[in-house]
């Protein structure tokens, strides 16, 4: 396992991409979600790229076995590790 710095950003648009080229011959199109911007915010992880990379990719071509002509959209979000106690505020 080789932890290195890197750019998930980077990593799911590329995944997003290459399941989006597999899928053109089933009449599958893939398209990246970012719903709420969150993964821009917390896009640079320490990780083992390349494993990342290969789960990701094996469970997108995996979605993509079982569909014919459909829209697989791959949503991205991230949630922030906080320390302490966090305070929600209510209208």
């Amino acid at each position: 396992m080789e932890e290195l710095q890197f750019n998930t950003t980077y990593v799911l648009e590329e995944s997003t991409d290459l399941a989006n080229f597999i899928g053109m011959n089933r009449d599958v199109e893939v398209v990246c979600d970012p719903y709420d911007f969150s993964i821009f915010r917390c896009d640079i992880v320490v990780g083992d790229f390349k494993w990342f990379k290969k789960i990701l990719d094996k469970l997108l071509v995996n979605d993509m076995n079982f569909m014919i002509k459909a829209m697989l959209c791959s949503g991205h979000g991230t949630t922030s590790p906080s320390l302490g106690l966090s305070r929600m505020s209510t209208p």
